[in-house]
């Protein structure tokens, strides 16, 4: 009989707890060193999923009764199709078989189904067929949102209503916003770049983040560009540390603190490291490889002279976590 693999191993280990189980706890049942736990638990392994620090968990049980908020936009009711892209196909399919067949049922115990297609002449971008019937039963309109609620993600089934823009719970879904922009905050802050695409990023925050409950917030491009910390693709034009240009088609998410705008109204990413001699922080643009300077009012600037070296020891308020900054 062929040995079970480390990752069936784990699997079957989260059935029998029936729960969320430590890494510390995986390596003791299952008398594995824990480097070799880590090694079958990736970022992107779509079976066993990140649900804490150092936490892991099966995904379906994980977004079992979790809500997701997505507000359709205007090419959207114009092609009577959603947009499969960033958060929302992710939440449906849990960030695995992203070409499995969407099942919906809405209050009415009416079902539907939506099948994933690639952009086409008439539609120029990733969409769910099948939507036409949705749209229409539930009447929607220009401004309201549909909730989805996980049913059973192994067979990627879900209960959808519809919430009238009028019954938005404005406050409560801010608040929502807030703790959600805060989980990708500190996920942000501790990433190497301090940027991530969005497919990446969601794939971190979409198992942890605990409040996708009613009311949810709102979906995730919606809830970060009320939010003065970040810089998102289809707003901002950010480079990477290759000096590209990120493509607006996938969201690239990036703290904004951590950017120089150049004189072309480009963010550029900086770079912060030990200075051997002192032993204090310095931040080099990735762009020309000079040093910069850091204002808490102005943010990143070039030096002006070999005088202003002085200033570029990055001071220690830098590094402190920020606050949300909603704009209102």
């Amino acid at each position: 009989m062929k040995p079970k693999s480390r990752k069936q191993m784990i699997i079957e280990l989260l059935n029998e707890k029936g729960r969320a189980v430590s890494i510390e706890e995986l390596s003791d049942n299952l008398n594995l060193p824990q480097n070799k736990i880590r090694q079958s638990l990736s970022t992107f392994e779509r079976d066993i999923v990140r649900v804490g620090h150092k936490l892991f968990d099966l995904p379906n049980r994980t977004l079992q009764g979790k809500i997701f908020r997505y507000s359709p936009t205007q090419p959207e009711y114009e092609k009577s199709v959603l947009i499969a892209d960033e958060d929302i196909f992710s939440f449906l399919t849990g960030c695995r078989d992203y070409w499995n067949p969407i099942n919906l049922i809405d209050s009415l115990n009416r079902t539907y189904q939506l099948s994933r297609a690639k952009p086409t002449r008439h539609i120029q971008f990733y969409h769910y067929r099948g939507a036409t019937k949705l749209f229409k039963n539930l009447a929607l309109e220009k401004g309201d949102d549909l909730l989805f609620t996980c049913l059973d993600l192994s067979t990627n089934t879900f209960l959808v209503t519809h919430q009238k823009r009028a019954q938005r719970k404005t406050l409560e879904i801010t608040v929502r916003n807030r703790q959600l922009c805060d989980t990708v905050y500190d996920i942000l802050l501790h990433a190497y770049c301090h940027y991530e695409d969005s497919l990446f990023l969601i794939r971190k925050y979409l198992f942890i983040y605990s409040h996708f409950t009613d009311p949810p917030p709102d979906n995730l491009r919606i809830a970060l560009s009320s939010d003065a910390r970040f810089l998102i693709t289809p707003r901002d034009k950010m480079l990477s540390w290759s000096g590209y240009p990120f493509t607006h088609r996938e969201m690239t998410v990036g703290l904004k603190k951590y950017f120089l705008k150049n004189d072309t109204n480009e963010y550029i990413p900086v770079f912060i490291d030990t200075d051997d001699e002192c032993g204090g922080k310095v931040a080099h643009c990735t762009e020309c490889d000079e040093r910069l300077v850091w204002k808490p009012d102005t943010g990143w600037r070039h030096t002006v002279d070999d005088v202003g070296w002085v200033d570029t020891y990055v001071p220690k308020e830098f590094f402190k976590k920020e606050n949300s900054l909603i704009i209102h």
